[in-house]
């Protein structure tokens, strides 16, 4: 019975300790935060101003939500995305032109965005970093298809510089896959994907450089 008791007056403290949280959160609101969101609406920029703060809440709250590798791999993908942005960026608003660029380079990278896009979402089920793969692999696949068939891009691909086989990339890195890959899922398909993409990843830009390297011979 004295135990009991002892829990229902434990249980009764908190309840009080509970509402005077609460009644000094809303005395806080009402005397501190409304004043301050009423003067903040007076400014023309304000709209703006939330969206700082509420972006660098976001930030905040996902660089302590995962460890610091997650963060550093993240920082690394979102790189890669921007050059890539800029790239196209490049081809589209000043050369207007394609020539220099491999092909084949980009639409390996293209499968190496895919691939892992498909780890991320059947695995790891993390949609934030899915989101930069998928942007990726959406610019890489955008730079395919001016290459391909754009009407004024594609002419100025050179495909007698873009000679490396990508077929000896995809064949070696694809038995990789299938022999050496890590179990970090219980989905062998998965597991391959995941394997593949890293050692496809690691050499995909051997075709640009072959155009590098015949671009270079050109101009000897």
């Amino acid at each position: 019975g004295g135990i009991m008791a002892d829990e229902r007056s434990f249980q009764a403290e908190a309840m009080r300790t509970g509402k005077r949280i609460v009644a000094k959160a809303q005395t806080f609101w009402e005397e501190q935060g409304m004043p301050l969101v009423a003067r903040l609406q007076k400014n023309p920029n304000y709209k703006q101003y939330c969206g700082v703060v509420a972006a660098c809440t976001f930030i905040v709250w996902y660089l302590f939500a995962h460890d610091i590798l997650y963060v550093i791999s993240l920082l690394a993908e979102l790189l890669r995305t921007f050059g890539i942005g800029l790239l196209v960026l490049r081809v589209v608003k000043k050369t207007q032109s394609v020539q220099g660029l491999s092909l084949k380079t980009q639409q390996l990278y293209a499968v190496v965005f895919l691939t892992r896009l498909l780890f991320k979402l059947a695995y790891e089920q993390d949609y934030i970093y899915a989101v930069v793969e998928l942007v990726a692999a959406g610019l890489t696949g955008y730079l395919v298809y001016l290459m391909r068939f754009h009407p004024h891009y594609a002419p100025s691909f050179s495909a007698e510089s873009d000679t490396f086989k990508d077929v000896w990339i995809l064949g070696p890195c694809a038995v990789l896959g299938l022999v050496l890959h890590p179990n970090v899922t219980q989905s062998y398909i998965i597991n391959v994907l995941w394997a593949f993409s890293t050692y496809l990843e690691a050499v995909a830009l051997l075709p640009q450089l072959f155009v590098f390297h015949s671009a270079s011979r050109t101009v000897d």
